[in-house]
């Protein structure tokens, strides 16, 4: 019985033994087949490149205008997660242009390249993967760029080129053509640039398009008195212009399919520049409330379309923010306004705080020009549907130094006359104002400034000239800062020169002109007996060309 268990018990172990063996060598077939395997698909793919330094770089910062190349490596390494920087520090990039190579392939909906940039103040996020990558435009100077790769297959990588566009590079002139009556986005570069002029056409060539409604964005931006936007367009055979120079671009009417368009800027100060629509349609402008914000003193125009569309009603809502406007603006319409029986209604606010209305109907007449004492109201335009008119147009101007802008000149009689400038003064002032006293015994004039008379120094200038009837000689006497010193001026007819910059305004200037006549300059002993002649009048016998300077005992 012991023996038939030992022989049991050696023969258990034995089996025992060999399954264990056998399993081993199982093991050792299945390592190798997949060794085999492993080799075989390394052996089949291309050579591998060192994936370390790519997935260890941060990205690239470039100041220059250059492009610049991106790339993988190729094929790309798998079980990657990969995020990179790149930006153009160079002040003029406002976008930034992708192409990829043809070449570019990752592996479809496992592996993903990914951009990452700011777009109308949102992140977006644009995903490629698979091949065939359609060019991206990102606005702005930067991007993130992301790039995962799971741990199987993998594929040649992308290649790409960032261009960054110069917002600074000014087109060539030129003209473009809208073959339609769809409204067309216009823009310039956000921000502009220093030192910019720029001149393009622009052209509605659609049969049917006879005039343009042009909205700005409410973003459009120029620097004021030193950047311009011009509009040049053909109206009735008669060139008309219509320039911006404003943090708020107010909306207009062109009647015409094409105007051309200069836009100028200064070596300082970039704003975000200018981006409007150009409307072709016949009732556009029309509908609705039409805001118009001015900070500048230039004169506003508003109009309807002509002939214009029925069952409209439009208001025209003005509010004029310049310093130097007062609570008055004078309202001008064209003689050809015509509005049938419809209307348009101004109303109101005065100094008093009333509430004004003036309605108008029918054609223009003399009652078509009036003034307005607010710098904030409104137009009310109404139309009943049963007749369709020129339409109107009008102008309103709330500058307080419009009448002082261009060359004038003044008749004076015998009286004492006050000459002076707006106080404040506008900017942007040159202008010459002639003067003349008609009174034959007028020799002379006495001219002595207000005490608050005061010109930004060295850069606004007040001057005096005139032909000295003593002397016989042209004088001219200049005023800048607060130096105002009368004088007797020896003439009776004389010129103001006034020039101011585009920046600092202050009082101004006043002084008042009172005629000397002949009769005055003859001085009389206590008696009343011996007439003796003023020093001057002596001067001038003695043959001297120029005035010494006045006694007491001389003086009238």
């Amino acid at each position: 019985v012991r023996s038939i268990t030992i022989n049991y018990t050696f023969k258990q172990k034995l089996a025992s033994k060999r399954k264990q063996i056998f399993n081993f060598l199982i093991q050792m077939i299945k390592n190798l087949f997949l060794t085999v395997v492993c080799l075989g698909l390394l052996a089949a793919s291309p050579v591998r490149a060192d994936c370390t330094a790519w997935k260890s770089d941060p990205g690239k910062t470039s100041a220059t205008l250059d492009p610049m190349v991106i790339e993988s490596p190729h094929n790309y390494c798998d079980d990657v997660n990969l995020t990179q920087n790149y930006s153009f520090t160079h002040g003029s990039v406002n976008q930034l242009k992708i192409v990829f190579d043809p070449l570019t392939e990752i592996e479809n909906a496992f592996d993903f390249l990914k951009f990452v940039y700011t777009e109308n103040g949102k992140e977006t996020t644009k995903v490629y993967t698979n091949k065939g990558f359609a060019d991206l435009i990102i606005p702005g100077n930067s991007f993130k760029l992301i790039f995962t790769s799971d741990p199987w297959t993998v594929k040649y990588g992308y290649k790409f080129t960032v261009t960054p566009s110069d917002r600074c590079k000014e087109p060539a002139p030129g003209i473009t053509n809208f073959d339609t009556d769809a409204v067309q986005v216009i823009e310039g570069p956000h921000s502009y640039c220093s030192n910019m002029n720029v001149e393009h056409e622009y052209k509605f060539t659609k049969a049917g398009v006879s005039s343009l409604w042009i909205n700005f964005d409410a973003a459009s931006e120029i620097e004021i008195r030193y950047d311009f936007l011009t509009f040049k367009w053909t109206e009735a055979g008669k060139e008309v212009e219509r320039v911006f120079s404003t943090l708020s671009p107010y909306p207009f009417r062109i009647m015409s399919n094409s105007f051309k368009l200069k836009f100028t800027s200064d070596g300082s100060v970039e704003k975000y520049g200018y981006k409007f629509t150009a409307d072709p349609s016949p009732c556009a402008g029309m509908q609705g409330s039409i805001k118009y914000d001015v900070d500048t003193l230039d004169s506003v125009i508003a109009e309807s379309s002509h002939n214009y569309c029925p069952n409209l009603s439009a208001t025209h809502v003005f509010n004029f923010t310049h310093e130097l406007v007062k609570d008055r603006a004078i309202i001008k319409f064209d003689p050809q306004s015509n509005i049938g029986d419809d209307s348009i209604v101004f109303s109101w606010i005065d100094t008093a705080g009333a509430t004004k209305t003036k309605t108008l109907t029918g054609t223009y007449d003399w009652r078509w020009r009036f003034l307005i004492e607010a710098k904030t109201f409104q137009a009310t335009f109404n139309t009943n549907g049963s007749n369709e008119q020129w339409g109107y147009k009008f102008e309103v101007d709330a500058d307080p130094c419009s009448y002082y802008r261009k060359n004038d000149s003044w008749g004076h009689s015998t009286r004492a006359a006050d000459v002076e400038s707006p106080h404040p003064y506008c900017h942007d002032i040159d202008i010459k104002i002639y003067h003349m006293w008609a009174d034959s015994t007028i020799t002379a004039l006495d001219i002595k400034f207000d005490p608050r008379s005061e010109l930004e120094q060295n850069y606004d200038k007040m001057a005096l000239g005139y032909m000295d009837n003593v002397t016989g000689l042209a004088v001219r006497k200049e005023f800048t800062g607060t130096v105002f010193q009368d004088f007797v001026m020896n003439a009776k007819s004389f010129t103001v020169y006034f020039t101011s910059d585009r920046s600092v305004s202050k009082w101004g200037f006043k002084f008042t002109a009172t005629p000397i006549r002949s009769s005055s300059l003859m001085q009389h002993d206590d008696k009343g007996k011996v007439p003796r002649l003023p020093s001057f009048l002596k001067m001038k016998k003695s043959g001297k060309n120029h005035l010494r300077k006045l006694e007491e005992d001389d003086s009238e």
